[in-house]
């Protein structure tokens, strides 16, 4: 099974997964099976419908979108729709960069708590980043904000075994931000 950080999910939380789909949920959906609101977004209609008639066929409160995740961000964000929980998985495809890169604060504006985003070593590496508070630093001056923090970095895979000489980081990574309250 899949490291996730389900120590942030309450039962009771709202949640936006996005590339959710490529492994079925495996490495996400699955840790929401006890919540209600859940809303999954994938443009792999295939694999999106498999999750829906399948693999959490009795989960009948879930809300299975097939559509581009910026598409649905931009609707969000015009209707000021937000969720306790937002993950994203962008790292099966080219998604990744353009994430850290441009769209982060698109999708951290759409959580009330936590952002969950997949890194592999391409992004510590692009960023020179080795601990939370170097990848927190990062954001906050890249998007000025100063109400997130970088609360865990997991481990999820070996995917990409070989390391960045100069962060000595290599595979995949569940990055934790959390949403922090502005007075």
């Amino acid at each position: 099974m899949a490291l996730y950080p389900s120590y942030i999910i309450d039962i009771s939380d709202s949640v936006l997964l996005l590339c959710c789909a490529a492994f079925l949920g495996k490495s996400d959906a699955e840790f929401y099976r006890e919540c209600d609101n859940v809303v999954l977004v994938d443009i792999l209609e295939d694999k999106l419908e498999v999750m829906k008639n399948k693999t959490y066929s009795t989960k009948k409160t879930w809300e299975y979108i097939n559509r581009c995740m910026f598409d649905v961000l931009k609707n969000y964000t015009e209707q000021n729709r937000k969720f306790d929980i937002v993950s994203v998985d962008p790292w099966t495809g080219n998604l990744e960069q353009r994430i850290y890169d441009t769209d982060f604060l698109k999708i951290f504006n759409c959580t009330n708590k936590y952002l969950v985003v997949s890194a592999s070593q391409d992004i510590f590496g692009k960023y020179n980043i080795n601990i939370k508070q170097d990848i927190t630093d990062m954001i906050k001056e890249k998007y000025k904000i100063d109400n997130i923090d970088c609360i865990d970095i997991i481990k999820r895979s070996d995917y990409y075994s070989e390391t960045w000489e100069h962060t000595k980081v290599g595979g995949v990574y569940w990055v934790v931000f959390e949403k922090k309250s502005v007075i």
